[in-house]
């Protein structure tokens, strides 16, 4: 336990390893290793270790975990069971609503991601509802079609975490949908300007940059935007690669849409962009 609160994690791994040769079935340390292997985004490995734990030993905790592991590998109907399981354990935990929410956005059921935000914020637990409730709510509001709530919404979470980079960035751009460009910019600034600054924030300067010609403009947003975050998306590697195209440097193009087409292999536009090149 030392080692992996020092992030030790090859010296942790080693010593639980040794408790589990002893004992397969150990609790304590099948849920280490799981969160071992949960840090190194092992999560087939990590739901293996937390599976292999007894009933009764730590319930809550692996529910919770577990969920989140089938939460990030896309299997959203089964992380829902273990939220459920979980709330069985500590029906008391308001921050269970919370994870239902956010796994209810990602598989696109709006009405269940409001509801559950709203389980989350009347509960009598919740005196200050926590930055990702406003940043989820932000942008369930704003996906139901209720723009004017949602930018309420992220008014009220920037008045309680005006460094919050997913509040500032949902909120400006619910106002850019509503047509507030300018107000929507500044928001992005502000977001760019943290400490980490926010990718998305440069990604969306980009788009606004891109949007009124100014092509340097969304050059220099779109390369701060990968290398803060690479996998960040394939239409910023596929635009670009079109700078680069127009810039005459036709090998650095065609790395730029080979890596988007790598991020998405469905995205056309890149599709046909390579085989141009090919066609020569």
């Amino acid at each position: 336990m030392a080692f992996y609160r020092s992030v030790m994690l090859e010296d942790a791994e080693r010593e639980f390893e040794r408790a589990l040769a002893i004992d397969p079935r150990q609790p304590r340390a099948n849920f280490m290793m799981g969160l071992i292997d949960f840090r190194r985004g092992k999560l087939e490995d990590a739901l293996q270790h937390f599976g292999t734990m007894p009933p009764g030993s730590g319930d809550y905790c692996v529910r919770r975990n577990t969920a989140l592991a089938l939460e990030l590998m896309g299997h959203y109907d089964d992380s829902l069971r273990e939220l459920d399981a979980a709330m069985i354990a500590r029906p008391e935990d308001h921050e269970v609503h919370l994870a239902r929410a956010v796994v209810h956005l990602k598989a696109r059921d709006v009405p269940r991601a409001l509801e559950a935000l709203r389980a989350y914020r009347t509960s009598s637990k919740v005196k200050k509802p926590s930055a990702r409730y406003y940043a989820y709510t932000v942008l369930a509001s704003a996906v139901s079609g209720d723009l004017d709530y949602a930018v309420a919404v992220g008014r009220e979470g920037m008045g309680h975490y005006p460094d919050c980079g997913p509040i500032l960035v949902n909120t400006a751009a619910v106002l850019e949908r509503r047509g507030e460009v300018d107000a929507a910019g500044a928001l992005y600034k502000r977001a760019a300007a943290l400490n980490p600054p926010s990718p998305q924030a440069h990604k969306n300067l980009g788009d606004q940059a891109w949007a009124h010609g100014d092509m340097p403009g969304a050059q220099a947003q779109y390369e701060k935007t990968v290398k803060l975050s690479p996998r960040l998306g394939d239409d910023v590697y596929l635009r670009l690669g079109t700078l680069a195209y127009k810039g005459n440097d036709r090998d650095m193009a065609k790395l730029l849409w080979q890596r988007a087409l790598n991020l998405n292999p469905h995205n056309e536009a890149v599709k046909a962009n390579l085989e141009m090149f090919a066609g020569e």
